[in-house]
């Protein structure tokens, strides 16, 4: 696991009520870092989550891990990371802190795609159609010339050779 060298970019916008929107950033990503960390092996190792600020306002938050990472050094290089945060970007309105193992976003914005966790009802099926009686003599007829046919070029080309 790596942490440096690494890489943080703030948003020029600063936010009011500072200490609130701090501990509610704080607390999302930690929130995240446990769920991203804790996926099965071989899945991907980021998570998505959004917390509302205000009734006008949704901080976006996204935190990640190169695959290679194990469950504890995947919560230590985000936990790194958050700590970054924490000194470069205290009070802006979005920050990331990029490590060369792991990353941490947050925004005023959406800059993931929003997927809906809830899956949509799948639309009604028509009704299938009536099955139209099958003509049962064609089945047996048919078991018995693939099963015979071979058997006998099998005879066939024995007694040739």
């Amino acid at each position: 696991m790596n942490v440096l060298p690494g890489f943080d970019l703030s948003d020029i916008q600063n936010i009011t009520e500072l200490h609130r929107f701090d501990q509610l950033v704080n607390t999302t990503l930690i929130d995240l870092v446990s769920q991203a960390s804790e996926v099965p092996a071989g899945s991907k190792k980021f998570k998505t989550k959004e917390a509302n600020f205000s009734e006008i306002k949704t901080i976006y938050s996204l935190v990640q891990c190169t695959p290679d990472l194990s469950t504890t050094d995947c919560k230590r290089c985000l936990r790194s990371a958050i700590s970054d945060l924490h000194v470069c970007c205290s009070g802006k309105q979005g920050a990331k802190v990029i490590l060369p193992s792991c990353s941490v976003r947050y925004e005023a914005y959406p800059f993931y795609k929003i997927i809906d966790t809830a899956p949509t009802p799948a639309p009604g099926l028509p009704p299938l159609p009536p099955r139209e009686p099958e003509d049962k003599s064609q089945i047996p007829t048919v078991s018995i010339v693939a099963i015979v046919a071979p058997i006998v070029v099998s005879v066939v080309l024995f007694f040739l050779a």
